[in-house]
């Protein structure tokens, strides 16, 4: 056992060593030079200057992307139209539309069509069907504003225009204090509004037959469990959420479809115990590791034997996904004062610290902005007598 763990050790000294020795030949001007004069490794110098050169480039680009949703250029676009007619919607001169559209074209945003007009491009087309991920683009404003001195950004206990929006993630105050619903309002429709998207990976990945009687703690304006009631008109249904966004959901359209309404802090106030399915969509990730742990221990109290929980939310390594994951969410929740972006194992670990048994990942089609696990609270062993 020694002998092993001593060639292991030896062998991790080795390859940090000549990773070492790797990284200073290759960062080494003379080096470069002799990459792109070297024909078989010409294409690969190439690519990687380019690389580097959009890592440089991309706050541009969000940018480009920001101005156009703003302009509302993809709406302009769902019919091809000419510059004089872009210029017109947008309010721009023909010199900055023009300018514009050469830009959001080269993102492949909008294409350049036959006779002088323009229509939408491969992901232009996208966006322009996607009133929730237009607004995210709009909300990013504030990310942007927050990032405008990113190194301070790991200072501790500095104040930001991401905390003031999120105000639950203030960390000297607890998500009962903002009890207003102005306070909540606004973060809530975002939340709505890209809402539709994540419900349908959730119940394309999940069989809700098996369930009587459901709960989504945090629950927002109850979009997750309208799309539910219209899947699974034979479960009973709960929201449970603070009493502020409780008071901005549209409660008639919550009581047409009979979803039950409790309002509370989900840390602090106690949950309610009738449901054998409980949903966490987008929770865990805005909360640091103590708070979670907390609320899957009080669920796992409430939970009856055999009870679920169901969590959906990006996961930091999610497949062909970890640069939004361990960059961009990274960067997102440190600007906003509180979360974290957890991987698959991480949440299975908790989980199982907690009681939870039968941990299982259900695949959906876009693990990019969503992947769900379910866990199991186990049936109580009778002793024998």
């Amino acid at each position: 056992m020694q002998n092993g763990a001593r060639s292991a050790g030896l062998l991790d000294r080795t390859r940090i060593r000549l990773h070492g020795m790797l990284s200073r030949w290759m960062s080494s001007p003379r080096f470069a030079a002799r990459a792109l004069a070297f024909w078989p490794t010409r294409f690969v110098a190439r690519r990687r200057a380019s690389e580097l050169f959009d890592l440089i480039s991309g706050f541009v680009y969000s940018q480009v992307l920001h101005a156009a949703v703003r302009l509302r250029l993809f709406e302009t676009l769902r019919t091809p139209s000419t510059l004089t007619t872009v210029s017109s919607k947008t309010g721009l001169s023909e010199a900055a539309a023009s300018r514009l559209l050469r830009a959001t074209t080269a993102l492949d945003l909008t294409t350049e069509l036959p006779a002088g007009h323009y229509g939408l491009g491969r992901l232009g087309a996208v966006l322009a069907g996607d009133s929730g991920l237009q607004a995210l683009i709009q909300h990013h404003d504030m990310l942007y504003r927050d990032l405008t001195e990113p190194t301070q950004l790991f200072v501790a206990n500095q104040r930001t225009t991401l905390g003031d929006y999120w105000a639950y993630s203030r960390s000297n105050q607890t998500i009962s204090d903002h009890s207003s619903a102005a306070q909540v309002s606004d973060y809530s429709g975002l939340m709505a509004a890209s809402q539709p998207m994540i419900s349908a990976q959730i119940l394309d990945s999940y069989d809700f037959t098996a369930h009587s009687q459901v709960m989504d703690i945090g629950g927002g304006t109850g979009r997750f469990l309208l799309a539910l009631r219209q899947r699974y008109p034979q479960l009973q249904l709960t929201l449970f959420d603070l009493a502020a966004v409780v008071a901005v959901s549209d409660q008639s359209q919550l009581d047409a479809q009979q979803i039950q309404l409790q309002s509370g802090d989900f840390l602090h106030d106690p949950l309610p115990g009738a449901a054998d399915l409980i949903t966490l969509v987008r929770i865990l990730h805005d909360h640091n590791d103590e708070a979670v742990a907390v609320l899957l221990q009080r669920i796992f109290d409430v939970l009856p034997d055999n009870g679920t929980l169901l969590i959906a939310e990006p996961m930091s390594d999610a497949r062909h996904t970890r640069r939004v994951g361990e960059a961009y969410f990274n960067m997102y929740f440190l600007a906003m004062g509180k979360g974290d972006p957890r991987t698959v194992g991480r949440l299975r670990t908790m989980l199982q610290r907690t009681g939870f048994c039968e941990v299982r990942v259900r695949s959906t089609t876009l693990p990019l902005i969503c992947t769900v696990i379910t866990a199991t609270k186990p049936a109580v062993r009778q002793s024998l007598a």
